[in-house]
């Protein structure tokens, strides 16, 4: 009979354990979520010379293995107004090029847009949506520095 207080004693105490060791290990991935534990997602840093690229043209560089978008806007292309007039490189749209449902995205020279390749959504050259239910294109860390797109955090 006093096997069963004992085995009832030990399940508790080990239940116990496990719960406390559950505890700590999401407490310990937490604390190093929110104190920069997390991994950089920045990708590696590479330089796109952007000289021989005129307006009205896009190209396309693999980076973060993902493919990115260059377009050298037109004045009839930038941003919508009000949007990123007063960017310092409104002329350069740099994006993923992949849409909102995740395929990749062209762009119609004699539309001034872009259109995902396997859905409807179209995309204007500011990458903003032209329909509803669309997030906009999404950009990587960049910065445009002497005609030279610098992709990722240096």
């Amino acid at each position: 009979m006093s096997s069963h207080p004992d085995l009832r004693l030990r399940l508790r105490v080990a239940v116990k354990l496990l719960v406390l060791t559950g505890v700590a290990g999401f407490a310990a991935v937490a604390v190093g979520f929110l104190f920069g534990g997390a991994p950089d997602r920045a990708g590696p840093v590479i330089r796109v010379s952007l000289a021989g690229l005129a307006p009205g043209e896009v190209r396309t560089v693999g980076w973060d293995a993902r493919a990115v978008v260059i377009l050298h806007r037109r004045s009839k292309t930038r941003a919508r107004p009000g949007a990123e007039e007063a960017a310092p490189n409104a002329q350069w749209l740099v994006a993923h090029a992949r849409g909102g449902e995740g395929c990749p995205v062209i762009w119609e020279a004699e539309r001034h847009q872009f259109r995902e390749t396997c859905g409807d959504a179209r995309y204007d050259a500011a990458g903003q949506p032209l329909g509803s239910g669309y997030p906009p294109l999404e950009q990587p860390p960049h910065r445009i520095q002497d005609d030279v797109l610098i992709l990722g955090r240096e």
